[in-house]
């Protein structure tokens, strides 16, 4: 990524961050004050869809579209069809339009409009998290997605870290729940559920080319590592175990011996989603931290 591409990256990140903080405190008037001052409005729109489709559950979605039909007259219509059709199909060429849209309204749509969507937005995000963190959590996935032959996944994985950000604050029987049925959605074969295994793997695996790779049990119970047999660990634990030695190959750069472990631990669709959603998890604490650690 050249200079100005980084240059643009933060400022729509601390923009962000800005609109969000401002929501979250009913300051509308600051909202409208950092969307006025902002040249990156297209980026903003694109990374509040984004967020919306891949953060905010459904309901929530629901009642913030049933919102935009009722208080639209008319002008709102298309950009509301364009967002429905990139929530549904993920199609670029969906957000592209909604984002041309909204740009070309006048200033008095775009601002309640952008308030509404940022109103959810706020709703949906766990209280330390801001989107800022998202965008550094997407950047970090960027190059190891890249690595594992998949880049094409980059918003599904960072769609299901946000989701797993909200581990702190949700069931965990309902955060298992809404992230299978993200799984299902977003990666919906063996294949790329493969690759998404070997990009989360790539993540964990950084710095452990020689530490060993080790899990402690909720509620810190036992310890499990890549060491320990998954043909003998029981329930839950043995996806652990598997999640724990792909992540020792990934460290290992032997990137080729995943498939071929997933193949012989995993090899139904409930064990690989168990194994995937381990990653997941994973993997979304490591990018929180770091997220905290690069845009405090």
């Amino acid at each position: 990524m050249v200079e100005h591409e980084v240059d643009t990256v933060v400022e729509v990140a601390r923009t962000a961050d800005q609109c969000a903080t401002a929501v979250r405190g009913t300051a509308y008037g600051r909202l409208e004050a950092v969307l006025r001052e902002s040249s990156h409005h297209e980026e903003l729109l694109a990374l509040w869809v984004r967020l919306l489709v891949t953060v905010t559950p459904e309901d929530l979605a629901a009642e913030m579209v049933d919102e935009l039909w009722r208080r639209d007259m008319s002008e709102w219509l298309v950009a509301i069809e364009h967002f429905l059709d990139y929530a549904h199909e993920r199609r670029t060429r969906s957000l592209e339009a909604f984002v041309a849209e909204v740009v070309s309204w006048p200033w008095a749509l775009q601002v309640p409009f952008a308030r509404i969507m940022l109103t959810t937005i706020a709703k949906s995000l766990p209280e330390d998290i801001l989107p800022s963190h998202y965008l550094v959590a997407r950047g970090m996935l960027i190059e190891a997605a890249e690595e594992a032959g998949c880049p094409g996944l980059i918003s599904a994985l960072t769609g299901l870290v946000a989701q797993g950000w909200r581990q702190r604050d949700r069931p965990a029987m309902r955060l298992a729940f809404d992230l299978t049925r993200q799984v299902h959605r977003e990666l919906p074969d063996r294949r790329t559920r493969h690759q998404a295994i070997a990009a989360f793997a790539l993540v964990l695996g950084q710095g452990r080319a020689q530490e060993p790779v080790t899990v402690t049990t909720h509620g810190g119970a036992r310890t499990l590592s890549e060491h320990d047999d998954p043909t003998t660990a029981p329930g839950a634990e043995r996806a652990t175990v598997v999640a724990a030695r792909v992540v020792r190959h990934a460290a290992s750069g032997a990137l080729e011996r995943i498939d071929a472990e997933l193949a012989d631990q995993a090899p139904g669709e409930q064990e690989l989603v168990s194994v995937l959603l381990a990653l997941t998890l994973a993997a979304a604490t490591r990018l929180r931290n770091d997220a905290h650690t690069c845009l405090p």
